[in-house]
């Protein structure tokens, strides 16, 4: 966040706080709107990043991935949902069938995962983007991602369905 926006950002975060009715100047609240700018940035980290980017190939033995199927899963995420700015949370399983001997790193599908959900997001694109990004970056035979998800705007407010999980899949390649 360049400087600019960090100051109106910690400005914002103060007016929301009078508009609630709190005095952003009592101590309790004084160095709050630079906590909140500070939070920010580290939880929207991925606003403007590629998840493809975070996918190095590797590339694998000749042959080595005929009949392969490569499996991560339950990589944990938070996200943001973009309609009400509330978490939503929980975890991805990655698999697609290498082709041409491309392999990722395995803590690459990782990054990728947090790339993607790192900013105001929809689980559906979430899984959407993800997905993507492993076609671009290795082109396997194919891809499924699974998103598995708890929206607080779902559970907290609205329907105050405690307990519903969320699922979305994504399939890209042959046989998707």
């Amino acid at each position: 966040m360049r400087e600019g926006g960090r100051r109106g950002a910690e400005a914002a975060v103060r007016a929301l706080l009078r508009a609630m009715g709190e005095d952003p100047d009592r101590p309790g609240l004084r160095e709050t709107p630079a906590r909140v700018r500070q939070a920010m940035e580290e939880l929207f980290l991925g606003v403007g990043q590629d998840p493809a980017a975070a996918i190095a190939v590797a590339a694998g033995a000749e042959g080595e991935d005929v009949g392969q199927e490569v499996a991560v899963e339950a990589i944990p995420f938070l996200s943001w949902c973009e309609h009400h700015l509330l978490p939503f949370y929980g975890s991805v399983d990655v698999r697609y069938a290498p082709a041409g001997g491309r392999l990722a790193g395995l803590g690459d599908l990782a990054r990728a995962v947090a790339i993607a959900s790192r900013r105001p997001q929809l689980q559906e694109r979430m899984t959407a983007e993800i997905a993507d990004a492993l076609m671009r970056a290795l082109a396997p035979a194919w891809v499924e991602v699974r998103a598995h998800a708890t929206q607080l705007c779902l559970v907290a407010r609205g329907a105050n369905a405690a307990g519903a999980r969320v699922e979305t899949v994504a399939r890209r390649g042959r046989g998707a």
